[in-house]
């Protein structure tokens, strides 16, 4: 008796399938929203955990969340971990107002 070979996708179907897949990452790659997050930690406190993680924030965005972490160390001591996540605020581009006027040069 002869084996049967077990099907196997196309040529084509594999191809399909991706080609699906990088137009599916490069889209999710390219959308609109842009989220962070920073992690500082700290052996001080909580508190310059948190600041020096709010002071990488960039300048054009909104803090969305802050969540802090005590982390028992050996010694009964104590570290500090604090993550910022962010959204990244969308630049404004102006009507040209402010700029020189480019018909009437100063």
């Amino acid at each position: 008796m002869g084996s049967v070979m077990p099907s196997t996708p196309s040529q084509a179907s594999r191809s399909t399938r991706c080609g699906l897949f990088l137009v599916l990452s490069l889209t999710l790659m390219a959308g609109p929203a842009r989220a962070g997050s920073i992690t500082v930690e700290s052996i001080i406190s909580e508190s310059a955990a948190r600041q020096g993680a709010l002071e990488q924030v960039p300048a054009n965005a909104t803090v969305e969340r802050t969540r802090c972490q005590e982390i028992g160390m050996p010694g009964g001591s104590y570290r500090y971990r604090c993550t910022v996540e962010y959204q990244m605020t969308p630049v404004q581009q102006g009507d040209g107002a402010a700029g020189p006027d480019r018909q009437h040069p100063v």
